[in-house]
């Protein structure tokens, strides 16, 4: 990841980590999402950055839209 975070939500499939939101160093909100590839060992943007403030709150409710979204993507819903 291009920086570090706290309080973020995470998530996994398919060997990609999903980190949404959360704060900086100084508690600052992030609105940003990126997907970290294991076996590539890279992180890009992800597609789905988060739209909510930057809140534990948010962070979760991110996390669950990116879950939701991975299942439909691979039919498991």
């Amino acid at each position: 990841m291009p920086n570090s975070r706290g309080f973020f939500g995470c998530i996994s499939s398919d060997g990609v980590v999903y980190v949404a939101d959360g704060h900086d160093k100084t508690k600052n909100a992030l609105r940003s999402a990126y997907a970290y590839d294991i076996a590539a060992s890279s992180t890009t943007p992800s597609k789905q950055a988060a739209r909510a403030p930057g809140t534990a709150a948010a962070a979760e409710q991110a996390a669950r839209a990116l879950y939701c979204r991975l299942l439909n993507e691979n039919g498991l819903v």
